[in-house]
């Protein structure tokens, strides 16, 4: 995540992409004509995804695992680890 120095204002990007999205949008609703193609294997996949997430571990036990080894070691408190986490933050 990056922080905007000049103010809020979005990207010609974003507003490029929401702006596809509503011509979508307004598309779908205003077309009464059955899926097409695209459309069924754009949901198919989502289901495949969908299904894939489900069958995924909330919690990987060995990541937790290594990190509980390092918080009891220290690793974590050093001042390089404190420059690494903030500048991860900053997204430097």
């Amino acid at each position: 995540m990056r922080i905007n120095p000049i103010g809020n204002s979005q990207s010609a990007q974003y507003k490029r992409l929401e702006s596809q999205v509503a011509a979508q949008q307004a598309e779908t609703s205003s077309s009464t004509q059955t899926p097409t193609s695209s459309t069924s294997i754009q949901l198919d996949s989502i289901r495949d995804l969908s299904q894939v997430l489900e069958q995924a571990a909330d919690v990987r036990e060995s990541v937790v695992e290594a990190v509980k080894l390092k918080l009891q070691t220290g690793e974590y408190l050093t001042k390089q680890a404190a420059a690494d986490t903030a500048r991860s933050i900053l997204d430097l």
